[in-house]
């Protein structure tokens, strides 16, 4: 049987070739829950948007440095994806975590709309794993442990992939304060979750930082730590946020205005008014920033339920 699994990232990605598993492998490299997308996956339209986001990214973090294209890293893997109907059955292997989730709707909603024929589409999408304590992603497994998560695969139906596309289609509106109102399916019990964690990167009512940037400043004010030992706080004690240095590293970046950034990294007076509520990060800031289809200045978070914003 022809079979094909599509890993999340190359973090999975190197652990699950030396499991023995047969078929072929696809890695997944986008960061969908960055930046503006469009429904149209795959599309040239879709390439070019996202990769002047990754380039203008890159240009800004790091200038310097020496990393693959987008193209190179993202376009040409999922080229290899043209032959879906090819295969009998398909396994995508993803976690529970706000990062993965997005890149999962998105995938499975261009999956949906590519298949002709009969294929098996399956799904390996867990939040722990028995024997690590402190589970943040199938990359921390061993090459062992990837047959025993193949034999607990759940098939997905119809009906999840018509639900995978609808979230989709409202990540990539510019309506995000509508929730989906399908039911979600029970073989996505992690998505209710990631949705909520979607709404609080938007603004708080209270001082305009998301609910990231928050933790971000107060993690400055407690320990006046260096940007590296912050990017390892984030990343080791991040939750179900699933990003990656990269990500982090640009928010870090974008909150220049309420840090000093020296040997270690302080708050600035903005920084203190910040925290305290006696400034809005809005005011302080002029970039908009995409998250899906919509510009992050368009609505607030006020801890509840995500809300136009009508000044």
């Amino acid at each position: 049987m022809a079979q094909l699994h599509i890993v999340n990232g190359e973090g999975t990605a190197v652990n699950f070739r030396r499991s023995g598993i047969p078929g072929d492998l696809v890695v997944w490299n986008e960061a969908l829950v960055m930046g503006p997308v469009t429904f149209d996956i795959g599309t040239a339209a879709f390439w070019k948007l996202r990769s002047t986001y990754f380039l203008n990214q890159q240009n800004k973090l790091l200038p310097s440095a020496n990393h693959p294209t987008y193209e190179q890293l993202v376009v040409a893997e999922f080229d290899k994806l043209k032959s879906l109907s090819s295969y009998q059955q398909i396994t995508l292997w993803f976690e529970h975590d706000l990062f993965c989730q997005i890149n999962m709707m998105g995938l499975l909603a261009w999956i949906s709309s590519q298949l002709k024929s009969e294929v098996s589409l399956m799904l390996v999408c867990i939040d722990r794993f028995p024997g690590i304590e402190d589970f943040r992603g199938l990359g921390q497994l061993h090459s062992k442990d990837y047959p025993t998560l193949l034999d607990q695969a759940q098939l997905l139906s119809r009906n999840d992939l018509d639900f995978a596309q609808s979230i989709w289609t409202w990540y990539c509106s510019n309506e995000p304060h509508v929730a989906v109102t399908s039911t979600v399916p029970a073989i996505f019990p992690f998505w209710d979750k990631a949705q909520l964690l979607h709404w609080s990167r938007f603004p708080s009512v209270k001082n305009g930082l998301s609910a990231l940037q928050q933790i971000i400043l107060e993690l400055v004010a407690d320990h006046e730590p260096t940007k590296r030992s912050l990017m390892r706080e984030l990343l080791i004690n991040q939750g179900a946020w699933g990003f990656g240095d990269f990500q982090y590293l640009e928010m870090i970046h974008d909150l220049h205005v309420a840090l000093n950034v020296n040997s270690t990294l302080t708050l600035s007076k903005i920084g203190l008014q910040l925290l305290s509520g006696e400034a809005n990060y809005l005011h302080h800031s002029s970039t908009t920033n995409y998250l899906g289809g919509a510009g992050h200045r368009d609505f607030r978070w006020n801890g509840t339920k995500l809300i136009i914003d009508t000044k």
